[in-house]
Order: structure tokens, then C-alpha cells, then sequence
């Protein structure tokens, strides 16, 4: 049915629930999940007209996205 489910996360705590509708959803389909967070701060929305290097807050989304795939892959489900 679904070969690839894309997930916005907010990185908060609304996102438990979301990954775990998800994760049934992927094992039930078979399929990859690939999840997305757009950082907000002003070093992410400057980041390259003020050629900015990755802020903390980047830093801190970017450990949160990869551990939530590490979570998925952990259950068999191929996440990016």
C-alpha cells in the first residue's frame, strides 16, 4: 500500500504518539518511514545568506530526528 510514509515531527512531546501510529502503520504496509523537522531558529532560517555554522538548537533536532529513526530501525522499519 504505502512504500514510503513521510513524518513531520515538532519535536515535542505530541510526536510520541505520532511515531507510534506510524511505526504500526509501517510495520503493517512494509514500509520506510522518513521523517523531517524544520528548526525555526534564527540560525536555521540564516543559515546560509549569513553563511551561519549549525546552531545548538540544529544540533539538538538533528540528535532527535536521529535517535527517533534509531527507535524505528530498532523494530525492523527502514527510517531516514
Amino acid at each position: 500500500m504505502y512504500q514510503r510514509i513521510l513524518v513531520p515531527l515538532e519535536h515535542s512531546e505530541y510526536d510520541v504518539a505520532i511515531l507510534e501510529h506510524v511505526r504500526k502503520l509501517a510495520a503493517l504496509c512494509h514500509s520506510a518511514v522518513v521523517l523531517i523537522h524544520v528548526a525555526d531558529g534564527f540560525a536555521a532560517r540564516n543559515v546560509k545568506q549569513l553563511n551561519l555554522r549549525e546552531s545548538e538548537e540544529m544540533r539538538m533536532d538533528r540528535e532527535y530526528l536521529e535517535q527517533a529513526c534509531a527507535s524505528l530501525e530498532a523494530d525492523g522499519i527502514e527510517a531516514d
